[in-house]
């Protein structure tokens, strides 16, 4: 087992490096809540969020639904 310098408990294994001095090795909670608070809070346009938002969900503007005439399918946003 090994313990983590950050939170103090204890885990079978450390895979995260810590972003505050890029040598210690966390774990992966920490590691993603280092990464989590080094996202700017709060300064982000709308522009941006829809982006991060757009690139989180694949790309998907929109949803493919099949058009219960048989006809093809149809883009509903």
């Amino acid at each position: 087992m090994k313990i983590c310098p950050k939170c103090g408990r204890s885990f079978e294994r450390l895979l995260a490096l810590s972003r505050t001095d890029n040598e210690t090795i966390i774990c992966d909670e920490c590691g993603t809540m280092e990464a989590l608070d080094s996202l700017p809070h709060g300064v982000l346009t709308p522009q941006e969020r829809t982006r991060i938002a757009v690139a989180a969900t694949g790309n998907m503007w929109f949803r493919k639904k099949e058009n219960t005439d048989g006809k093809g399918i149809t883009n509903t946003f």
